[in-house]
């Protein structure tokens, strides 16, 4: 299993080459790049996109945004355009929204996705999104225009139907109300990436530290390991104010990553 940090922990308070300085020191595998995602607050769009200066970023992800059609097609090709740059093994990307054409904006964005890695031979990971209902109140309203599925067994459903490569986020996982370690097995092959954080339902806190959430992430490592064991795992946790609080908490969670995993 392969360890990356993403680099979204990171974005405030390190260079992309800081990043993946820091994370290999402390053990990680690489770093997954977090493109900056489109359509938000400055505060989360200017990030570092000195990609050329990283040799070990082995998953892209593609920026996130309110998909369209033709926002959907943009994000996708910018993600791919990374990808190569940097021989990522994996691009990342988040569905289309139902918001924009209904069912027909989400399938025409997986036969996209489907059209692309054929093309470019880029290895393409779809990702299961929160429910909106599980967020906080002020994330809520933006969260559900971006909702393409009303449960996780759609999503699923989707991923078997099409044979997508799957990225299970266990925060997303858990806004819905269930445990990330049921959806190892049930996903079988199709599952190839994992972002991995913790989530606390009782605030609406998203990708807190491994621990201070109630997700039993000790158990879905076990089981992912029994399972899975060569799929690739990114920690993607909230930002960070200071160097100091970033490497902190990327050496905690690797740290609860070892100990699960013994």
């Amino acid at each position: 299993m392969k360890i990356l940090l993403g680099t979204g922990t990171t974005y405030r308070t390190h260079t992309l080459r800081e990043t993946e300085e820091m994370a290999l020191s402390l053990g990680y595998d690489g770093i997954e790049i977090m493109m900056p995602p489109r359509h938000h607050g400055p505060g989360e769009t200017e990030r570092d996109t000195a990609y050329e200066t990283v040799q070990q970023a082995l998953a892209v992800h593609a920026p996130g945004d309110v998909f369209d059609a033709e926002r959907f097609a943009a994000s996708l090709e910018d993600g791919i355009a990374v990808a190569q740059k940097v021989q990522a093994k994996i691009l990342n990307v988040h569905p289309a929204s139902a918001s924009f054409g209904g069912r027909e904006n989400v399938v025409q964005a997986i036969e996209l996705i489907q059209r692309r890695r054929e093309e470019t031979g880029v290895t393409i990971s779809y990702e299961v999104l929160v429910d909106p209902k599980g967020l906080s109140a002020e994330r809520q309203e933006r969260f559900a225009q971006m909702q393409a599925y009303q449960s996780m067994d759609e999503w699923v459903e989707d991923v078997k139907k099409y044979n997508l490569l799957a990225t299970l986020d266990t925060c997303h996982v858990a806004t819905w109300r269930q445990e990330p370690a049921k959806y190892v097995q049930r996903l079988g092959e199709n599952l190839a990436h994992v972002h991995f954080s913790d989530y606390d339902s009782t605030t609406g806190t998203e990708h807190l530290l491994p621990g201070e959430g109630e997700v039993d992430l000790a158990g879905f490592l076990r089981e992912l390991q029994k399972h899975r064991p060569d799929v690739m795992l990114s920690l993607e946790l909230i930002p960070r104010e200071t160097k100091e609080e970033s490497t902190e908490a990327a050496r905690r969670s690797i740290e609860f990553i070892r100990s699960a995993l013994k």
